[in-house]
């Protein structure tokens, strides 16, 4: 079954929890706190992979979650990092925000990664919180939760040569006779649903993918017939084989048939009707297609777009001229690796991730951290703000995102909890924000789902 779109929920590891803890050793008094940090969650990263071609796991395997850091413990042990979860995915599989579309990463390339989502901060030992007036604290930190996030996969195969054809042109038989592909065969429209990859050798160290792509109708750009599921699939293509039916049996005017392709690939994409391509007439052993072959040679002759079109007349069926059909589809792909070479330098290389990740994110509102493989960024390391909203007479609610998240990480379980929590409200001039908002001693401060007096010092 080829499936190529997926919605999947991504959780990054939690961290894990520091450790509260005092040396005890024989003859060693008053030996001081040892307590160790938690390790770090794990990240969620994808990774393309040549060993899948189909989104299929994703269908029924749609949670997936990265490894918690282990806690830490006393003589200063650390604990363990969460490990990484690495998810493959096929060669050309995008990422995207599945509530606006936009795109996150682009993995176009066997190898290539990028990191979703990272893992939660262990959370500091007692050690850590030693200062010249605090000599053995009694406090250690909780872990940072991990990131969870949704977010839709998007496959859109590689190939070097594309097939586009209407239904039933013999596209598939030709696929299936110039490589090693067996793509569903028969006498009727739409017997492809999904396209199919073949791999076509030409030499010991030459070879071409080409895709065979399910028909195309009048009005396939708007949704019509199969509709764009498929059109999506070209865009990685270098270039085009137009596959025309020559026999006039279902279709009678071929040379429409081609003017009607190359309208529905520019209406969905200007780059699709513009990559290079060869017109390939099909079923030419039927005895009436010499005839309409003649027609439909001098009608695209006085078309703009197709007047110095190299045209291969074959037969997929009988293996009629395949053979120069390869050596033009080869041609063609090293004629289009040469473009797409000036076209890259002319774009000054830019990186093959296509987005900025927290442009992404930011048009779903998810608020949640990804991480560029080329450039870091955190909410950790943001500018912070502090906004007091006024709930009634003697309640109000704080709302900062990295001091909301901060607060959790407190261990009110902890006997010096309250002074590290007091110390954090002044870090973050929550004490000023309130006071300014009008706040009393006694009155109620709401932190998410956390409260607590107010007491002016």
């Amino acid at each position: 079954m080829f499936i190529d779109e997926a919605v999947i929920t991504l959780k990054a590891g939690d961290g894990g929890n520091g450790c509260i803890s005092f040396r005890k050793e024989k003859f060693v008094p008053k030996g001081g706190p040892d307590g160790g940090d938690g390790g770090n969650g794990g990240s969620v990263t994808l990774i393309a992979s040549n060993d899948l071609q189909t989104l299929l796991d994703f269908k029924y395997n749609r949670i997936f979650k990265a490894e918690d850091g282990e806690h830490g413990l006393g003589s200063n042990m650390h604990g363990k990092n969460g490990r990484e979860l690495k998810i493959k995915v096929p060669v050309g599989t995008q990422a995207c925000n599945p509530k606006t579309g936009a795109l996150i990463c682009d993995l176009a390339s066997p190898g290539a990664s990028f990191v979703l989502i990272r893992g939660g901060r262990g959370g500091r030992g007692n050690t850590r919180f030693t200062s010249s007036v605090r000599h053995a604290p009694r406090y250690c930190e909780l872990g940072e939760e991990g990131a969870e996030l949704e977010v839709k996969l998007v496959l859109k195969l590689i190939a070097d040569i594309g097939l586009v054809g209407f239904p039933n042109a013999g596209k598939s038989t030709i696929l299936s006779k110039i490589s090693k592909a067996t793509p569903k065969i028969a006498n009727y429209p739409f017997t492809t649903l999904a396209p199919n990859l073949g791999v076509v050798k030409i030499d010991y160290n030459k070879i071409m993918v080409v895709a065979d792509i399910p028909g195309i109708i009048e009005g396939a750009h708007s949704g019509a017939g199969l509709g764009n599921k498929f059109l999506k699939h070209i865009e990685r293509t270098r270039a085009i084989v137009y596959v025309i039916d020559m026999t006039g049996f279902e279709r009678p005017d071929p040379a429409e048939d081609l003017k009607t392709l190359q309208k529905e690939l520019k209406a969905y994409s200007k780059k699709l009707a513009g990559l290079p391509f060869i017109i390939a007439a099909n079923k030419m052993d039927i005895p009436d297609s010499k005839e309409h072959y003649e027609k439909f040679s001098k009608k695209i002759k006085r078309l703009k777009a197709f007047k110095d079109a190299k045209i291969i007349k074959i037969s997929g069926l009988a293996g009629l001229n395949l053979d120069k059909l390869i050596r033009q589809m080869y041609d063609l792909k090293i004629d289009s690796e040469a473009h797409a070479a000036q076209a890259a330098l002319a774009e000054d290389g830019e990186s093959a991730l296509l987005i900025d990740s927290n442009e992404a994110i930011a048009e779903g509102g998810l608020g949640l951290t990804y991480d560029n493989l080329n450039k870091k960024t955190s909410q950790r390391k943001k500018a912070f703000s502090v906004k007091v909203n006024k709930l009634s007479q003697n309640e109000y609610q704080i709302v900062s995102e990295q001091f909301e998240a901060d607060v959790k990480r407190i261990n009110f379980k902890a006997d010096d909890s309250l002074y590290y929590f007091k110390q954090m409200l002044k870090k973050y001039m929550v004490d000023k924000a309130l006071r300014k908002a009008g706040a009393q001693n006694g009155d109620t401060v709401y932190i998410r789902d956390f409260a607590f007096d107010y007491q002016d010092e």
